[in-house]
């Protein structure tokens, strides 16, 4: 007689982890304990950054573990780089992980020891969240094409990325599958849409990707139709000094205010109070900005790019046009505001459907099923899955 399932004991090598926020730092601080809950056991490894943070640190109970990875990267330092990844090789070797989760692949990637005695025969799963740049697609000896030759499993966030990633290495097709991103339903109830004056929400960080500047042109076009319309600009970033010039350089004075950064916790209060969240994104995977809009029952305009296309619905959640379209976005916030009504419905019809296919328990059960099919619980069915 058998006990119950062992959880899997994973190593989480993130390249980023909370305190610093983005779509991939949140979607982990989410997973994790949601999965952890099921019985795994988790323990991250991420790098230091810009902030000054511990080398050891604790996320709700799960180990969380710093490595000056970028900043020896960034010395060009060969002793550094040969001293650090000799480091982390004991560190995982002790660890003694069942199963190495990749999250995504990043520069720090380059220091996960695959080929070690100690992790030769760990199952690497390889989780992609962002759209392939040119250059990871190229190289023989790319980090990414080194990670996805190793790995046992292939998750991608969309099925457009997943596509562009099976282009490029046709021999994931047969390893891989899609789990969505997803959003836990945040507690607080979303609020009538306000139209007087109508309120245009971007949320994010600012960098080129998300196309803020052209949210800023959009914006100048709306206001000549609809001149109380406001726009609100959530996130920090490199750009903000270039967006702040254009907006006055396009004569948008009260018509833009930028709030800088905000807290995970305080984004369902800002997506509130808005009436429309645009996102004229140039490159996604399947960003979490706009699953927080639905579930908060806002539509959203965006362009057709990668994930965006899978949260939001053309017609239905919302609407889409071309990327760096300034004239299409135009419109299609034009006639959102025009029709309130319609608008209310597509918000409702957006929180629907992001409840049913963007939820966190539904992410969870397939991450869950997924580390028990990688990592069999007991010897028979570890018998029974080895290849012949």
């Amino acid at each position: 007689m058998t006990g119950p399932p062992r959880g899997v004991r994973v190593l989480f090598w993130s390249e980023l982890f909370r305190p610093y926020i983005g779509g991939n730092e949140t979607m982990a601080a989410e997973l994790l304990p949601a999965l952890q809950a099921k019985g795994h056991e988790f323990v991250v490894v991420t790098s230091h950054h810009w902030l000054s943070l511990p080398d050891r640190d604790d996320h709700r109970g799960i180990p969380v573990h710093r490595f000056p990875f970028r900043p020896a990267m960034a010395s060009r330092s060969t002793g550094a780089i040969a001293g650090l990844r000799c480091e982390v090789a004991a560190f995982v070797e002790q660890m003694a992980p069942d199963l190495i989760h990749l999250s995504p692949v990043g520069p720090s990637a380059y220091f996960l020891p695959l080929s070690s005695p100690s992790t030769r025969a760990v199952p690497l799963l390889v989780h992609l969240h962002g759209e392939l740049l040119p250059s990871q697609a190229s190289g023989q000896g790319s980090i990414l094409r080194r990670v996805l030759h190793r790995a046992e499993w292939v998750v991608s966030v969309s099925a457009a990325v997943l596509a562009q990633v099976t282009e490029a290495f046709p021999s994931v097709r047969r390893r891989s599958s899609v789990i969505p991103n997803a959003v836990s339903e945040p507690v607080e109830a979303p609020a009538e849409l306000t139209f007087e004056p109508p309120c245009i929400l971007c949320l994010g960080r600012l960098v080129p990707e998300k196309g803020f500047d052209v949210a800023l042109r959009v914006v100048a076009n709306v206001r000549r139709r609809v001149p109380g319309v406001r726009l609100v600009v959530a996130g920090d970033g490199g750009e903000r000094p270039h967006l702040e010039r254009e907006a006055r350089e396009l004569g948008l004075g009260e018509g833009v205010r930028f709030v800088g950064a905000v807290a995970p916790e305080d984004v369902p209060a800002v997506i509130n109070r808005a009436t429309l969240v645009l996102m004229p994104s140039r490159r996604e995977g399947l960003p979490l900005v706009a699953i927080e809009a639905a579930l908060m029952e806002r539509p959203v305009v965006a362009t057709a790019v990668s994930g965006l296309a899978e949260v939001v619905a053309d017609g239905e959640t919302g609407r889409l046009a071309a990327k760096d379209d300034v004239e299409g976005l135009s419109r299609a916030v034009l006639d959102l505001l025009a029709h309130p009504e319609r608008t209310r419905r597509m918000g409702r019809s957006a929180r629907e459907r992001a409840r049913d296919r963007f939820g966190l328990a539904r992410c969870t059960a397939s991450f869950d099923a997924l580390y028990t099919r990688l990592v069999p619980s007991s010897p028979e069915a570890a018998a029974a899955t080895a290849p012949r």
